[in-house]
């Protein structure tokens, strides 16, 4: 019964921070109307906001087959999925492609890498350059020799988008970054961040969410208190552009961090950890015992405290075993 109630509760999910966006952004489109702020501004700041939202259609199909998912990866492993999903955008930059298909199977690779590196297919650091340098590579051949935009993401004056719809630079950009993620998960882990790392966590949809609005608010703040400053509303002239724009970020971070906790959208203080769980929904089932170490199975490690472990065989077919996990 849980499956089938999985996409209606993550549907559930995301009304409340969506609805709120939305409900923001029209009090506020409907003040700056008010107060005489230019249609073409009210649009462009619109359409700022509201344009990440298309992602939620592809997450929520992605997330509603995790388990399937799962079952393919690892029994064929990730290059086969990964062959149908650059053949199907490879079409689509052709001018053959069907735009839900293409957004299904573009964020489909990335989301596929995940799940393969939480079973334990990805871990070597090989593994991690050969993506890392092939992404790269394959990023910089598209954009020199084949003709695809430079940028990542769409930018007014541009000819096309590499995000509309995906294309197979955006794919070969999500491998590189899978082969850095890879890289640095040890590293990681040493520092033992798993705190900020599973509050960010907590928090993604909700950054995702309010990105653009925070840094259009702030841009809009700094404007009208100080005017037009380097790196905010003036055009990209030159170097000493982006050395601006790049001080403004502490700025952007700070804010958006402020408005997720004055929201109350982030991890709240005292809430039960939810259970370290694998892709495929079931308990990890073996553990190391040692400090510092963690939670560790063929599908996902999860770094932790010293634990205990009751490990109880059942006759349930989809898990196999389950496992009880206590803190000492």
């Amino acid at each position: 019964m849980s499956r089938r109630i999985r996409l209606p509760r993550r549907l559930a999910a995301l009304v409340g921070p969506v609805g709120a966006l939305v409900g923001l952004l029209s009090l506020a489109l409907v003040a700056g109307a008010l107060v005489g702020v230019p249609e073409e501004t009210l649009r462009t700041v619109g359409k700022l906001v509201v344009s990440p939202l298309w992602f939620l259609l592809p997450f929520l199909v992605l997330t509603a087959l995790v388990t399937p998912i799962a079952r393919v990866v690892r029994r064929f492993g990730v290059l086969p999925v990964a062959a149908v999903a650059g053949g199907v955008v490879l079409a689509a930059d052709l001018g053959f492609g069907f735009l839900p298909t293409t957004l299904v199977a573009a964020w489909g690779l990335p989301f596929v890498l995940g799940v393969a590196l939480a079973q334990g297919r990805l871990t070597s650091r090989a593994t991690g350059w050969a993506l890392l340098v092939g992404g790269a590579a394959a990023v910089v051949a598209l954009v020199f020799a084949a003709g695809y935009p430079a940028s990542a993401v769409g930018v007014p004056g541009a000819g096309r988008s590499n995000l509309d719809p995906p294309s197979l630079a955006a794919l070969a950009l999500a491998i590189a970054q899978t082969g850095a993620v890879i890289l640095l998960l040890p590293w990681l882990r040493r520092l033992g961040t798993r705190r900020p790392v599973r509050a960010l966590n907590n928090a993604a949809l909700h950054v995702y969410l309010w990105h653009q609005a925070t840094m259009i608010s702030v841009t809009v703040a700094v404007a009208w208190i100080a005017g037009r400053q380097p790196g905010l509303l003036t055009a990209p002239d030159g170097y000493g552009w982006v050395a601006a724009r790049l001080a403004w970020l502490p700025l952007f971070a700070a804010a958006l961090v402020l408005v997720v906790r004055i929201a109350g959208l982030g991890p709240a203080r005292g809430r039960r950890a939810r259970p370290n769980r694998t892709v495929g929904g079931q308990p990890s089932g073996q553990c190391h015992l040692d400090v510092g170490q963690g939670i560790e199975s063929p599908l996902v490690r999860v770094p932790g405290r010293r634990l205990e472990v009751i490990a109880v065989r059942d006759s349930d077919p989809p898990s196999r075993s389950r496992a009880a996990v206590r803190s000492r």
